[in-house]
């Protein structure tokens, strides 16, 4: 018995004298995905341009919403006509989405955007060029595609950039009920 009792005691302090190591991190990401936090201000044909001539792929937008000065009764209407662009109505359940804000009598358009390439990117400017719609300066984020192995540099690098608000890696993390 007493064996038995020495050998629990031992076991129940190397328990809880040992500590985990929580400098060194595991660092556990999404290899080739970046988020990048947009300025309230940026230019978007500017942060296009400059993606562009890096040349990574925009994967997703959010939080690029507008005011289209158009009447109640024309939602329906912009919807219909927003979800004809395919990197606004997706096979994925996504579609354009936007309501009438009667304070300001205006159609608010808070879509979310997907595979934003080249010709996608000219087509949504010459959009809001063409409807008019006013910016409405909101938290803009990016979903980027960069070279694997890279992610680490442009998590810095793009802290440089008067665009950008902040950056983060695609984190992967396993959820603990407990």
């Amino acid at each position: 018995m007493k064996k038995r009792l020495l050998t629990f005691s031992i076991l129940i302090f190397f328990l809880f004298s040992c500590k985990k190591d929580k400098s060194v991190a595991v660092e556990n990401f999404a290899r080739g995905d970046l988020f990048l936090g947009i300025t309230n201000d940026a230019d978007t044909k500017t942060v296009f341009d400059t993606l562009n001539k890096l040349n990574f792929k925009i994967d997703k937008m959010f939080g690029f919403y507008f005011n289209a000065n158009l009447p109640a009764d024309s939602l329906k209407s912009l919807l219909t006509f927003l979800n004809t662009k395919s990197y606004i109505k997706n096979g994925n359940g996504f579609s354009a989405s936007g309501y009438y804000y009667e304070p300001e009598k205006v159609i608010r358009v808070l879509c979310t955007y997907f595979d934003m390439n080249i010709a996608n990117q000219s087509d949504f400017l010459h959009t809001v060029d063409s409807l008019k719609w006013v910016e409405k300066h909101a938290e803009k984020y990016m979903f980027i595609k960069i070279p694997e192995g890279s992610e680490k540099f442009w998590l810095e690098e793009f802290k440089k950039y008067p665009f950008i608000k902040w950056t983060e890696l695609n984190s992967i993390s396993q959820i603990d009920p407990y």
